[in-house]
């Protein structure tokens, strides 16, 4: 179970269109007045000198290059510059841009918020280094990452700091006495960090800057930069976008940052990015009406939170009318595309979610969804007991269209399309229901004799039945118990439990 966010998203509009005049007369062609006691003015005519234009005079980029403190460039500049930089490595660059700031990096212009280390000690085997004074409140749950099976209750994941070696993070540990190849140690009190790698000839760098933009500008625009190795706490962003509106963050690739790489804000516009190897999760948050369209979403998850908490690809909570369009979302340690926590009127369509460890597509504790023409595929191989492992699964949502989307489940595990209803409540404690939810016209194939369809508590929902959808699955799968509807059916019998009446049953081989 997630927890609830907290806080007040402003609804704001996409545009801002002031246009001011004064009086009746024509702005664009404005005729002199007469002053008190002086003669009349001359009226306008054909024959009178236009009107100059008042249309300012375009301001030249200003060009930024490594080395540069880019917010003191920023804090000079007027609202409404465009930046542009230069290739080349910016580090521990922090930046609270004005409104209407138009960021833009050439190829190979790359933010890091990390530090380079050099000067060790060694003792015993260890390396270490000091003066290390950065350090951010630790946040978040954790889960028992494979890597650190040994070590009981880690913790670890709750500290935003990171340790890289060659672009590599490492495991941070908690104890002295857990470090071993691949980890890290930070003793806080001693402003000291320890690992047992050689660090000869290769790249050592400490996270350190919690945020790459940050702030409460107006339609600024963030382009063509990579983003990479922030300090960013979970549920926080290295584009840190939350109390931000109409920002548009486009053709970035964003990596190896600890939170979140992205955390949207009202309207925001986030498309054509990379977002791959961050901490916690690729992107997520509150935004009203944000459109997240065209972007790679891919191998999130990589610091050993608790999925069952927030950890994968996507989550968005508590926002109205989002877009989730056109994503490649593959590959996370966790969900796909999740929607929890009061979402209202969210489209997501034509999306390609695959090999993600749970759920593929999940709508939880929200409303009002249309989830069209995805393919969803081969997620849910982490977790599949029951019917956690769906490839688009309703948990306690209400007004759901699920229609034309393509599934596919792995001979290895998974599970199809599903709806769970269980007691939820909100704060208010207003029940969370699956109402009126209708699956139809979807194409559901199961490779294998695994992975179920359906509600297992359907009889308890109002107004929801799968309908016109096409199974295609061996014969001995149609023959199992792989139906779920306050019980456990075969086809036939889920047929007869008033599912699928015009639905298709295809046998493959």
């Amino acid at each position: 179970m997630t927890g609830r966010l907290l806080g007040v998203v402003a609804v704001l509009t996409l545009g801002l269109a002031i246009s001011c005049t004064s009086g009746d007369g024509d702005p664009d062609d404005p005729a002199p007045s007469a002053s008190p006691g002086s003669a009349t003015a001359v009226p306008a005519t054909a024959t009178s000198s236009p009107t100059p234009s008042t249309t300012p005079t375009p301001r030249p980029p200003v060009t930024l290059e490594p080395g540069d403190d880019i917010q003191g460039v920023v804090d000079g500049q007027p609202a409404g510059t465009h930046y542009i930089l230069t290739p080349g490595l910016y580090r521990e660059q922090a930046i609270v841009p004005k409104d209407g700031d138009v960021f833009e990096g050439e190829a190979g212009a790359v933010l890091s918020g990390a530090r380079l280390l050099e000067g060790f000690e060694q003792a015993d085997g260890v390396w270490s280094i000091g003066g290390q004074t950065q350090r951010l409140d630790p946040h978040g749950g954790c889960g028992s990452p494979e890597a650190l099976s040994d070590i009981e209750d880690y913790r670890g994941c709750r500290f935003a700091e990171q340790l890289f070696i060659d672009d590599e993070p490492l495991w941070q540990v908690t104890e002295f006495e857990q470090l071993a190849p691949g980890r890290w140690y930070f003793d806080y009190d001693a402003d000291r960090i320890y690992f047992v790698d050689d660090p000869a000839g290769r790249t050592i760098e400490t996270s350190v800057s919690a945020a790459a933009f940050r702030g409460n500008a107006a339609d600024v625009s963030i382009r063509g930069l990579v983003i990479e190795k922030y300090a960013s706490r979970a549920q926080a962003g290295a584009i840190q976008g939350g109390g931000t509106h109409r920002w548009i963050v486009a053709d970035n690739e964003i990596r190896l940052n600890h939170g979140f790489g992205l955390r949207i804000g009202p309207e925001m516009q986030v498309l054509n990015n990379h977002v791959h190897r961050n901490g916690q999760m690729g992107l997520g948050g509150l935004g009203d009406h944000a459109l997240i369209e065209g972007n790679e979403i891919a191998y999130n998850h990589t610091a050993g939170f608790l999925e069952e908490w927030e950890a994968g690809g996507t989550k968005f909570v508590v926002s109205e009318g989002i877009v989730i369009r056109d994503n490649w979302v593959h590959h996370n340690s966790g969900r796909g595309l999740w929607t929890d926590i009061d979402i209202v009127d969210v489209l997501i369509e034509d999306n390609l979610v695959e090999w993600n460890t749970r759920g593929g597509i999940v709508h939880e504790i929200s409303f009002d969804a249309q989830i069209l023409n995805n393919t969803a595929r081969y997620n849910g191989l982490g977790f599949d007991g029951w019917v956690w492992g769906a490839q688009i699964l309703i948990q306690n949502s209400s007004d759901v269209v699920v229609s034309g989307n393509e599934v596919t489940v792995s001979a290895d595990g998974g599970n199809g399309i599903a709806i769970v209803n269980q007691t939820r409540f909100s704060e208010g404690r207003d029940p969370y229901r699956s109402d009126r939810v209708l699956i139809t016209d979807n194409v559901i194939s199961h490779l294998g004799n695994s992975g179920t369809n359906g509600a297992p508590n359907g009889c308890t929902t109002e107004g929801s039945r799968f309908d016109r959808n096409r199974y295609e699955a061996p014969a001995e799968w149609f023959e199992a118990a792989r139906f779920e509807w306050c019980g456990v059916f075969t086809w036939d019998e889920f047929v007869l439990a008033g599912q699928e009446p015009s639905g298709v049953r295809v046998e493959v081989s």
